[in-house]
């Protein structure tokens, strides 16, 4: 899983164990930028914002792809394999890392358009919170009062007044409580209930140093922004080699990187060109480091704009594909209590294929149900909660 958080062990080809992004973003017309610094750029004829749609869009599609990349990378990882096939290729990231990032780049395009539409800490943070808290508490106590107590030895009256199911609420901000003792023992990584979750704490993370960079620099947001993408990257690719991929010292410039790299794409779309050559500069450019290395360090700026690419193409729309619901966040968050139980009935030599299968079928059904009843009505609060005061 790439850099995770939730091998608590040295780095092997799954650092990620995930993290999800925020799906934040109910989309709604951009605001106008402030004029500086881009108004002193030309405007190219193919740009961002002439590409960008806010109602019509592949950024849904694409959330749901990130997730589903997460729970295919994390079979190979929970399961105790070796790598994924995005490891075995380039040996520098797995494909879980790739899916965290990319929703890093979306999450940072998406909250900044959230940002700029209403420019005060109150009703962005109050959006914020009720699109992460509330399927996060209902994830916790799925996974520590309802799926770990199958993998417990303990009686179950036992396990509700031990410690661990309770503590692992606290789960987000330190990762020691993603795991319940006693719970999946035999697994190739015991006790862990929920590993996606560590990427949160890096999520509100970003989302408070951008509403920070927002009241603080205001209209000159854009120069605020790149110049965070810049330090973070140079941090992030100075690091030396002793320092563990799984190290907040790490993990923090990583994802930062990738949500300031989003945040750039929103600020700069009118003269930030979207083309075919670009995007295959960039998708070579991957393809490259991916053999021989670097690709760490090119992915947040040369894999977003192909993912914000994508998101915004013309040629391919899949602007239809949420009109049942936004069920990216649900899968992110369901499904690892769902994988490590399927692990510990039918072992870490179950194939690949089918404990994908037998996690992604509950995991999207309860991603729906999680949507239809407490994402969607949580949401719908942000216009009485978040509105402007008067």
């Amino acid at each position: 899983m790439d850099d995770t958080i939730h091998r608590m062990r040295e780095p092997g080809p799954h650092g990620h164990l995930l993290s999800r992004v925020d799906s934040g973003s109910l989309v709604r017309p951009a605001v106008p930028m402030a004029p500086a610094p881009s108004a002193l750029l030309p405007e190219p004829a193919s740009s961002l914002a002439r590409a960008y749609d806010p109602h019509r869009n592949n950024f849904g599609f694409l959330r749901f792809l990130l997730a589903s990349t997460v729970i295919w990378s994390h079979s190979y990882a929970l399961s105790g394999r070796p790598s994924d096939p995005v490891w075995a290729l380039s040996r520098q990231i797995d494909g879980g890392s790739v899916a965290v990032d990319g929703f890093f780049v979306l999450s940072g395009f998406l909250v900044t358009q959230s940002w700029m539409q209403q420019p005060s800490i109150r009703p962005f943070a109050i959006k914020r919170l009720l699109r992460l808290v509330p399927a996060l508490i209902l994830a916790m106590v799925f996974g520590a009062f309802v799926i770990a107590p199958m993998a417990s030895p303990l009686p179950l009256g036992a396990y509700v007044r031990s410690p661990g199911p309770w503590l692992h609420f606290l789960g987000v901000g330190l990762s020691r409580y993603l795991f319940i003792p006693e719970s999946f023992a035999s697994n190739p990584y015991p006790h862990l209930v929920n590993s996606p979750l560590w990427s949160l704490r890096y999520e509100i993370f970003c989302y408070a140093l951008l509403a920070f960079l927002g009241v603080v620099f205001g209209p000159r947001l854009g120069i605020a922004a790149i110049s965070l993408f810049a330090v973070s990257l140079l941090v992030y690719s100075s690091l030396p080699a002793w320092v563990s991929p799984l190290s907040i010292v790490s993990q923090t410039p990583r994802l930062v990187a990738s949500f300031a790299a989003g945040m750039i794409f929103f600020l700069f779309k009118d003269h930030l060109p979207v083309t075919g050559r670009w995007a295959l500069g960039a998708a070579l450019l991957i393809g490259v480091t991916m053999l021989i290395g670097g690709v760490r360090s090119i992915f947040p700026w040369a894999g977003g704009y192909l993912i914000i690419y994508y998101a915004c193409i013309r040629g391919v729309r899949f602007n239809d594909f949420s009109r049942y619901g936004d069920f990216s966040y649900g899968l992110y968050i369901f499904a690892c209590p769902i994988q490590q139980l399927a692990i510990h009935y039918f072992g870490p030599t179950f194939p690949i294929l089918p404990l994908f299968v037998v996690t992604y079928l509950p995991a999207l059904a309860l991603a729906a149900l999680s949507w239809r009843f407490v994402e969607a009505p949580a949401l719908r609060l942000k216009n009485v909660l978040a509105a402007p005061r008067r």
